[in-house]
């Protein structure tokens, strides 16, 4: 993650948003911190069913079909899987940033890092505890729950900006809003 400009990326995942209607109804900043929680709890139910994303098959197979398939592989492969639910959650916050022009590179993180020999369920815990506490500002919630969505990726040994883009590309091919109301 280090190597990538966050505030370009922002800016992109924001645009798509934007072009997907999920900023139609000017949501508030609860509404999109609690759609950060809902990913973080989903993130929990795919661990508790065992879910974890085949990137080798997807590899593999993508590189023998058209871009036109990817949403079936990426269905198949990734969707609904803890790595998923984690970058649905980073992906929410990199658009809450890119809304609320957020800086993100260069920032001192100032919530706790996560325990790795925790379960993921106290780690989601203590980031959704960071998005809900009044001792941070918006923009501390942001940056503090990125890092420590990146530390948990890391510790899970999940590279999560190869999980953004491929996230990012899926996207691409959604319908708006992506079926849903919000």
């Amino acid at each position: 993650m280090k190597n990538k400009d966050l505030n370009l990326l922002a800016k992109e995942v924001h645009e798509n948003a934007v072009k997907n209607g999920f900023w139609d109804d000017n949501p508030s900043t609860e509404h999109c911190l609690m759609m950060v929680v809902t990913e973080l709890s989903e993130a929990v139910e795919a661990d508790r069913k065992g879910k974890m994303a085949n990137l080798k098959w997807l590899e593999e197979t993508e590189q023998e079909y058209d871009f036109l398939n990817f949403e079936d592989y990426f269905t198949a492969c990734i969707k609904d899987t803890v790595e998923d639910e984690l970058v649905d959650a980073y992906i929410r916050l990199l658009d809450l940033a890119g809304e609320e022009e957020i800086p993100l590179n260069g920032f001192d993180v100032q919530s706790n890092i996560l325990p790795k020999d925790k379960p993921l369920t106290e780690n989601i815990y203590r980031i959704v505890v960071c998005l809900a506490s009044p001792r941070f500002s918006l923009h501390g919630k942001v940056r503090n729950s990125m890092h420590q969505i990146e530390v948990l990726a890391e510790s899970l040994n999940i590279d999560l900006l190869h999980h953004v883009e491929l996230k990012i590309k899926y996207n691409q091919l959604r319908e708006y809003k992506h079926g849903k109301r919000y």
